[in-house]
């Protein structure tokens, strides 16, 4: 019961949807470098997340054809023979988590 003449003061703190978000990781940038690439050469790939992370290789159809895993520095190096069988075209290499997704596009060449 609050009596006569007495002040109470609460303190309540609240976040927006903003604030939330800005807070939650979300997925890193990638960099596919040399691009084109070589099928005989391949690539190197590097993102700012320091632990493994799994990647799809996807087609124009948006079939995934390859699966790439990067190690606990986030950083790899995809080989030609990672690319054996693939047709010289674009490709879309896609990190995913629950709740972002980036994509880069490439071009593999002869």
């Amino acid at each position: 019961m609050i009596g006569y003449r007495q002040m109470y003061f609460f303190q309540i703190e609240t976040a927006s949807s903003s604030q939330v978000d800005a807070a939650a990781p979300s997925l890193p940038e990638i960099s596919i470098y040399p691009n084109p690439v070589r099928k005989t050469q391949g690539f190197h790939l590097e993102t700012a997340v320091k632990q493994p992370l799994e990647m799809g290789i996807y087609n124009l159809k948006g079939q995934l054809v390859r699966s790439i895993y990067t190690d606990v520095t986030g950083k790899r190096a995809v080989t030609g023979a990672d690319l054996q069988g693939l047709n010289t075209g674009i490709y879309f290499l896609k990190a995913r988590d629950r709740q972002d997704m980036k994509a880069r596009k490439f071009i593999l060449v002869q």
